[in-house]
């Protein structure tokens, strides 16, 4: 390009630039830089400029704006010369810094373009607090929604995933874990997120990427886990993937002792984190904690409650269960009680109230008044010494009754040791009392029994006679100092019948007494004198005490030896009978049993022989009342016969039927007894599983909240069951042996007179019938049905009543649902699981254009193909699996009318579920064709009324652009004119168009600044800068500008300096606005600029107050000062410069 003569005066010019901290660069039309000031060529590691190889683009990286115009703005200007553009701003990277680029054209006198001015200007800084501060706000977002979540939700582990999701997803994290260390919180040890796909600036997306910080993250996490507690604190690392670093950070989830676990995050930035990003993922930690921590405190409180609920239900069931109560009583004569416990009543009759306070009688009044005074000094004496007291007396109860109770307690002491209050426990022993005045009583009768016993008894340890009674010594003809402390074979022959040894034989059986064998045998005893003698022995193991003794009972038998003899020889013809045959003797002692017995009761004659009749008895019939009974018929020689619960060899219980008879000896006596045992357990088992039956049918019966009644051929009811009757607050005897016409009266029994008669000639009915009680009507359904015998007469009926007031309620509710249904202008329609139509309004009718009868049983897309269309069902089978999933589907149709007409429908379906089973689908279809032509026009008219405010905000900035042109070259010029050294009267012209000009450039600026505004282009660059300064200094500017205006000037702060973070530029443009009003408005008087420091909900602020006493603002027009382009002076007569509002 050829350079005219005004370009080494423009090169001089812009070496000024050089000593400022912008990248200044100049280009000719082509685009082609001619000049870069030091800063630039520093930026650009240039030394010279090599002429014509290097574009502007080149430099400035057009390449990577961030908005219009994409490419160089050079080309732009090259390819739309305009002299009336003559200002392009846009943003830029250049290598790793931000940059805004203003582009201004140059025009000569002809409107050609002659060169490009490019002015970058750094502002790395504030981009990147800008984004830091995006990502601030988004942190703090997220905590507040995350903190909103934690506080409702009480699920460890969806806390644990939503707080994953939401620091990759909201906070825009690449990956983030939480390990937990704490079982107790979930049994799952890793919880994480990572982005889908990885975002970074400049970069393309990385799948594996992401694959690789989840594998390395997981791994930092188990490995800060094995660090000593004392190291597990939050640490910053990297990791490398393709030459890149990507920083992570660890913080711990704990506090104090509470240790849950660890979060893990990677940041998309290429640097560390910052202490107030730290700060924040802390607070994050620490309400995950806290919520951890409240969850884990409120599954421990729930336990607490648990076992405390437990104790207590243990406390009141062993308080209910024991046999006594338990007290608490102050201690004074009357033993005042302060709390019993319920079985306080169940011992004296007393409610625990009528006692508790003395409100009706005290505790001592219950106490036997032979006792009052003797426990009163005792219980002082005891209490005296810190000691338990118990004792044994007697109480009198409400009924009169006198008790025998135990009570055992103790003094409850204050600090002092004095007595506060007496505590214990009181247990009815009543029975005790009795049992052992019984075995009081029981031991004298025994022991008179015992010496006046006709057989000999004795005691023996070991092998020796240690007691006997007066019958041992009668029997052995000796004294008592003879025979004790002896063994029983000295009174023996040396031989038995056997041919055993007596000593031998006699040791074999006490050793196998001392087993636990009951013993039944004969044996030859001598007396003192030599004298032998066969009798009967019985040996038993007993216990006195702690000390295992042996019973013996010893018979003389010598004389009724022949007879038993003669009747073993008869008993072996009753082998051959079928039934169990057993003789006894007349102390019921088993002489003989058959074959039949052995196989009845599995005992072989010789297991059983000699021992009493009571091995083959269960135990609810060892009764002496039985035997006595039984050998008191045989004593007088008659048949005693009766039903028994036997027991077999094998522990087997049976029921016999039995028959006893007498055995008479010659001389007419009774010597023995006889009984024949016939097995009834087929019978009883067959009564018994009738007789279950018939209580289970009972049973049955009387749970039904059915009637169930019988009535016999007279219609008069003779058995009446089920809950019914208790439902209804009604008596059975009130039924029975009644009639229809006596229960309900002549006009409503005749109705169910005239259904019995018919049920009485064979038929079965059901009929329904209503009664009205208090004013409300019940209905009710009975069914009835002929009663027979076994020959197939009609005895009787039976029915069956039930109460349908509820369902006869339910059918006319639904009655009144399908009426509004049908009535409805929405469609609606219901469809079974396979799509089936069975239900659906005439509004559906009008919408499908067909009949409901011929619709019905069709699937729902059969019907609407013919109006819709194929298109609307292609994806009907995963509409279809989502409604049987159990979710709603939800969508907006449109099609032509056969007219032509377009109309839109909304359509819902859902499932119908119902015990968490889907058993049906509905569906609603609503026209909103009106709805969305609606809503097109309100769309159309926002468009249209954006579009229009977008052309207004692009006409007036251009507008303006215009005129800072043409005021930038009369302000230069009048600069100028300013300097002239010799004509006065042209610096004083000069002067006059400076400061109008610059009024103009002043109101132009604020034009600009307000449609950067309205379209966003003006976004806030925060710094810090002394705001008190900012304010001193403009209004001294405007002191200087004014200097002959008659107004005092006043500032005060309350800081010499205060350090604010804002947009300077934007703050000095609203300070210099009303400061410059407060000076345009107020022709005389005064103006108060103060900056005061306020405190608010521990914040400060800055508080900057301009005050005047100009012209003012009418209450009445205050509201308008927030108009764009309006004066208080609006109109005709405005007299003050400006573009009106706050400008």
């Amino acid at each position: 390009m050829e350079k005219d003569e005004n370009f080494g005066e423009l090169l001089e010019k812009a070496k000024i630039l050089d000593f400022v901290d912008d990248l200044f660069g100049i280009s000719d039309p082509s685009g082609k830089v001619i000049f870069l000031n030091e800063k630039a060529r520093n930026e650009f590691s240039v030394n010279e400029l090599s002429e014509g190889e290097h574009f502007c683009y080149n430099y400035f990286n057009c390449t990577h704006l961030e908005s219009i115009p994409k490419f160089c703005p050079a080309n732009q200007i090259l390819k739309e010369p305009n002299p009336h553009s003559n200002f392009y701003q846009m943003n830029t990277k250049i290598g790793e810094k931000y940059f805004i680029l203003n582009c201004t054209p140059i025009y000569n006198g002809s409107n050609k373009l002659k060169y490009i001015l490019h002015f970058a200007k750094d502002v790395t800084e504030n981009v990147l607090k800008e984004k830091k501060l995006i990502h601030f706000n988004q942190i703090l977002k997220s905590i507040r929604n995350l903190n909103q979540f934690l506080y409702l939700e009480r699920d460890a582990e969806k806390i644990l995933d939503q707080s994953c999701k939401i620091l990759t997803e909201t906070m825009d994290y690449l990956f983030a874990a939480i390990l937990i260390t704490s079982p107790e919180i979930t049994s799952k040890k890793i919880f994480y997120a990572s982005q889908d796909k990885v975002n970074l600036e400049f970069e393309p997306n990385e799948d594996s990427l992401r694959i690789f910080l989840e594998q390395e993250g997981k791994k930092r996490l188990v490995r800060f886990q094995e660090l000593p507690k004392i190291k597990q604190k939050f640490s910053q690392f990297f990791e490398v993937f393709d030459g890149v670093k990507y920083f992570g950070i660890i913080l711990p989830i704990a506090h104090r002792k509470e240790n849950f676990g660890y979060l893990l995050i990677f940041s998309k930035w290429s640097e560390q984190f910052s202490t107030e990003e730290i700060n924040l993922l802390r607070e994050l930690a620490d309400d995950i904690l806290l919520s951890l921590y409240t969850i884990k405190t409120e599954r421990e409180k729930e336990q607490i409650e648990k076992e405390i609920r437990e104790k207590e239900r243990f406390y009141f069931t062993l308080l209910s269960n024991l046999p006594g109560f338990v007290y608490r009583c102050k201690k004074d004569r009357y033993w005042t009680m302060e709390y019993l416990s319920d079985n306080f009543y169940k011992i004296t009759g007393y409610k625990p109230e009528e006692v508790i306070g003395n409100k009706v009688l005290s505790f001592n009044d219950l106490i036997h008044r032979d006792h009052q005074e003797r426990l009163w000094v005792k219980w002082q004496i005891i209490l005296s010494k810190h000691e338990v007291f118990q004792d044994e007396y007697p109480i009198i109860t409400k009924s009169g009754e006198i008790r025998w109770v135990f009570e055992q307690g103790c003094g409850i002491y204050d600090e002092k040791g004095k007595v506060i209050a007496l505590e214990g426990y009181i247990v009815d022993i009543t029975d005790r009392k009795k049992i052992e005045e019984q075995l009081k009583e029981s031991e004298r009768k025994y022991r008179t029994l015992f010496e006046a016993s006709s057989d000999a008894i004795f005691l023996m340890a070991a092998d020796s006679f240690i007691d006997c009674n007066f019958a041992t010594l009668k029997m052995f003809e000796c004294e008592r100092k003879d025979i004790i402390g002896r063994a029983p074979y000295e009174f023996s022959p040396q031989y038995q019948p056997d041919g055993q040894l007596s000593r031998k034989k006699a040791i074999n059986y006490i050793e196998r007494a001392y087993r636990g064998e009951e013993l039944r045998f004969e044996w030859v005893h001598k007396t003192l004198n030599g004298r032998e003698f066969e009798c009967e022995v019985t040996l038993n193991k007993i216990q006195i005490g702690k000390k295992v003794n042996l019973l013996a009972i010893v018979r003389d038998i010598s004389e009724r030896k022949p007879q038993y003899n003669e009747i073993l020889k008869l008993a072996q013809a009753l082998n051959s009978i079928g039934e169990a045959v057993i003789i006894t003797d007349l102390n019921n002692n088993i002489i003989y049993v058959n074959k039949a017995f052995e196989n009845l009761y599995g005992y072989a004659l010789e297991e059983v022989q000699g021992k009493h009749i009571s091995i083959i008895r269960t135990k609810d019939y060892l009764n002496n009342k039985i035997d006595e009974e039984i050998l008191s018929n045989i004593a007088n020689k008659t048949t005693w016969r009766g039903e028994l619960q036997n027991r077999s060899k094998d522990g087997r219980n049976f029921w016999v039927s039995v028959t006893a008879s007498p055995i008479l000896g010659p001389d007419g006596n009774v010597v023995a007894a006889v009984g024949v045992a016939v097995d009834l357990t087929e019978r009883h088992n067959w009564e018994k599983s009738l007789k279950e039956s018939e209580e289970q049918f009972r049973t049955l019966v009387n749970s039904m909240d059915d009637i169930v009644y019988t009535l016999d051929t007279s219609h008069r009811q003779i058995g009446l069951y089920g809950r019914w009757v208790q439902n209804w607050g009604l008596k059975v005897e009130d039924f029975l042996g009644k009639t229809a016409l006596e229960i309900f009266g002549a006009e409503e029994g005749k109705i169910h007179i005239e259904m019995q008669e018919k049920c009485l000639k064979g038929e079965s009915l059901l009929y329904e019938w209503s009664k009205t009680l208090g004013g409300e009507t019940y209905y009710f359904q009975t069914r009835i049905s002929p009663l027979r015998d076994e020959s197939g007469n009609i005895v009787g009926i039976v029915g069956i009543g039930r109460d349908i007031t509820s369902l006869k309620k339910l059918e006319l509710h639904l009655k009144k649902l399908l009426m509004a249904i049908e009535q409805v202008p929405v469609g609606v329609f219901v469809a079974d699981l396979n799509g089936k139509i069975m239900f659906f309004n005439p509004a559906m009718e009008i919408f499908l254009n067909c009949n409901k009868s011929d619709c019905l049983g069709k699937h729902i897309v059969d019907i609407h193909k013919k109006l819709l269309g194929e298109k609307y069902f292609e994806n009907y089978d995963a509409i279809w699996d989502k409604l049987k999933a159990g979710e709603r589907w939800t969508n907006e149709i449109n099609f032509k009318t056969k007219d032509g007409l377009e109309k839109w429908f909304r359509v819902i379906v859902y499932p119908l579920i119902e015990n968490e089973k889907i058993f049906s689908f509905i569906g609603l279809k609503d026209d909103i064709t009106e709805e969305k032509i609606y809503i097109q026009q309100l769309k159309e008219a926002k468009e249209k009324s954006e579009e229009l405010n977008a052309f207004k905000n692009y006409l007036l900035m251009n507008f303006s652009h215009e005129f800072r042109t043409l005021l930038n070259g009369i302000l230069g010029w009048s600069y100028v004119l300013m300097d002239e050294e010799y004509d006065p009267e042209i610096r004083e012209i000069g002067g006059i168009i400076y400061q109008s000009g610059s009024r103009l450039l002043y109101t132009v600026s604020s034009i600009i600044d307000y449609s950067k505004i309205e379209t966003g282009f003006l976004k806030p660059l925060p710094r810090e800068f002394d705001i008190v300064d900012t304010v001193r200094e403009f209004v001294e500017l405007h002191k200087k500008f004014n200097p002959d205006k008659p107004v005092e000037v006043s500032f005060n702060s309350d800081f010499e300096t205060y350090i604010v973070y804002l947009d300077e530029y934007m703050v000095r443009s609203i300070v210099s606005s009303l400061i410059s009003n407060a000076f345009k408005f107020t022709r005389e008087g005064k103006i108060d600029v103060k900056v005061k420091i306020e405190q608010k909900e521990k914040e400060e602020y800055a508080k900057i107050i301009v005050s005047d006493t100009g012209i003012g603002i009418p209450s009445d027009k205050i509201d308008l000062i927030w108009k764009e382009f309006y004066q208080v002076s609006q109109g005709v007569s405005r007299e003050f410069e400006g573009q009106g509002g706050l400008d």
